[in-house]
């Protein structure tokens, strides 16, 4: 019985022994956690740690698209090792607002060392919560003096659909049976939205109205709405002496100006003679309604400026400011940014390729060339088309092509400067390379920052001037402006079917007529110019040129009576 007892517990220990061999020599590894965790901002990086080495030291710093994390909502982006043990993830897009997130690491993953992945591999994060963040009111009189309107600026820490609170916002003033009607003056999604009631008469005593929104009321792009329902209360009562609620700094790529919130609306013109800043900088004065807005183009980052703005400043219905208001606004830095400085499309195959790249306070970008393959143009063209983009997202382009480079550049420049950076794209590719090619620049830190624009490297110019059913066609050489002869010319349509083809004579001209077949509603998507391995194309919707500034009217057409010419026997000339 001793002994059988002896050999349980060998065989016990053995187990153990076993089982902890296999914890630490050979164990699992485990997913440590996400930074940041918790509750994240629209535009950040996330970075996940684990337990052991990952990768080899030559893998870390390399940028790749392989979904090692698969995120539910979808969010693109790419993935970098940063260090062995620690894995960033690059969203090129902003994560979607009031939305909350789980993030699932590949359970295929394994370490340096062979180590499969074990624990927890999900984790869940939001962005913040979408809410109300303030409403100011102010009532203006209206025309007949009788009554007043109420103006309502909602601030929301996401963007909101205008119809969407025209729907859901209630209106009620205090003793009336109706709510009150409203409209909203912007048109396009904003964080600020102002609502403009319908007039309300003034009466002896002061009147409350209240604002209500309701509990899940919804932002653009998010999940989550409003976690209660939103109320704000506000009161009609007789004029009062105007007030400065606050005065705050705004800005926009390279410029700046000054947002002072009113209590009521000032003229613009007599405000500018109340206002004083240090030190001295020209300026102009702009209202919106209860918001005066002063601009400068002598505004510099980094400045104090001492904004004083004095009593007596007179409202538009109301009492005078009853005393000073002084403020000192500060400049920060500007927002970094960048982007292309044109949005032409076409490059000389024979000049110098170049486009120019504005960055402020962005010192590394990464560069991606993607050449569009011609057999792909259409599709590429209709995802633009249908998306109303101007590019393909990453992930698309090895379906519709190949990367032809990727590369880090270091970006030269002062602080607080738009910097120009000339990008040559001759140096990156053969000299006879020519084609359709989306460039994409990256912030290397923040690819959420990011612009993109495709070009045609191609010695082809095309004209067109198109009829009912016939098309005139000219093709000349971009470097020299001569006519093309013997240049293929055709006609393609968004499913990619060829409805037409021509050579050009030697005047560079082509001509297509009758080219849409009976009952057949297809219609031409682009002119298609080849000669040899060079080819150039004009997307006839986009390529359209506007009208606007020519007569295209024609003569008036007489109802009655009669128009006379008279002709010399000689040209024009000077009697005497």
């Amino acid at each position: 019985m001793e002994k059988k007892k002896l050999i349980i517990y060998a065989i016990l220990v053995i187990i153990a022994c076993c089982s902890f061999w296999i914890m630490s020599a050979g164990g699992n590894v485990r997913l440590l956690g996400m930074e940041p965790a918790g509750e994240v901002g629209l535009h950040t990086n996330l970075t996940f740690t684990f337990s052991d080495d990952m990768v080899k030291q030559e893998e870390v710093g390399v940028t790749h698209s392989t979904e090692i994390i698969k995120f539910t909502p979808a969010i693109q982006g790419k993935f970098r090792w940063v260090t062995k043990r620690e894995l960033r993830f690059l969203p090129e897009v902003p994560f979607l607002p009031s939305t909350t997130y789980q993030a699932e690491v590949d359970s295929g993953l394994v370490s340096v060392q062979g180590k499969p992945l074990s624990g927890k591999r999900i984790v869940e994060f939001s962005t913040a919560r979408f809410q109300v963040e303030k409403v100011m009111t102010s009532f203006i009189t209206t025309e007949d003096r009788i009554g007043v309107v109420l103006e309502a600026r909602l601030s929301f820490n996401y963007p909101v659909s205008p119809v969407e609170l025209e729907k859901a916002l209630r209106l009620q003033l205090a003793g009336a049976r109706d709510e009150l009607a409203f409209t909203v003056k912007e048109t396009g999604n904003s964080r600020e939205l102002t609502v403009v009631s319908a007039a309300i008469p003034l009466t002896e005593k002061e009147q409350k109205i209240t604002l209500t929104l309701p509990k899940d009321f919804l932002c653009v792009g998010g999940q989550k709405g409003l976690a209660a329902a939103y109320r704000h209360e506000t009161v009609v009562g007789a004029k009062k002496p105007l007030q400065i609620i606050n005065a705050a700094l705004q800005s926009a790529r390279d410029k700046y100006w000054i947002n002072v919130q009113c209590s009521q609306p000032v003229d613009a013109e007599t405000a500018a003679g109340f206002i004083e800043l240090k030190p001295g900088v020209n300026f102009t004065v702009e209202a919106e309604n209860d918001l005066l807005l002063i601009k400068s183009d002598q505004f510099k980052a980094g400045e104090n400026y001492h904004l004083r703005i004095k009593a007596g400043l007179p409202a538009v219905n109301g009492l005078p400011l009853g005393k000073d208001f002084a403020s000192m606004i500060t400049l920060g830095d500007l927002e970094p940014g960048l982007s292309f400085t044109s949005r032409g499309r076409y490059l000389n195959s024979k000049g110098a390729l170049n486009l120019g790249l504005e960055t402020v306070n962005v010192n590394r970008v990464q560069l991606e060339i993607h050449q569009i393959y011609a057999n792909n143009l259409i599709p590429f063209l209709n995802y633009l088309d249908n998306s109303r983009s101007e590019y393909a997202y990453s992930w698309q382009l090895p379906f519709l092509g190949k990367l032809v480079k990727e590369e880090e550049l270091e970006i030269a420049g002062a602080k607080n400067e738009m910097v120009t950076t000339a990008i040559n794209l001759g140096q990156y590719m053969d000299p006879e390379f020519k084609g359709v090619f989306q460039v994409s620049v990256y912030d290397y830190e923040s690819r959420w920052r990011n612009d993109h624009k495709y070009v045609i490297v191609t010695d082809l110019g095309i004209v067109g001037k198109m009829g009912k059913n016939d098309l005139l066609v000219w093709v000349n050489s971009l470097e020299s402006l001569a006519p093309k002869a013997n240049v293929k010319v055709s006609l393609i349509s968004k499913n990619n079917q060829i409805m037409a083809t021509a050579k050009t004579n030697g005047q560079g001209i082509a001509r297509f007529s009758d080219y849409q077949l009976p009952g057949d509603p297809t219609e031409p998507l682009i002119i298609l110019a080849e000669e040899g391995n060079d080819f150039s194309f004009v997307h006839l919707k986009n390529s359209q040129i506007a009208t606007t500034d020519f007569d295209v009217r024609g003569r008036e057409y007489l109802e009655e009576g009669y128009e006379a010419f008279v002709y010399l026997d000689r040209d024009i000339f000077r009697p005497g």
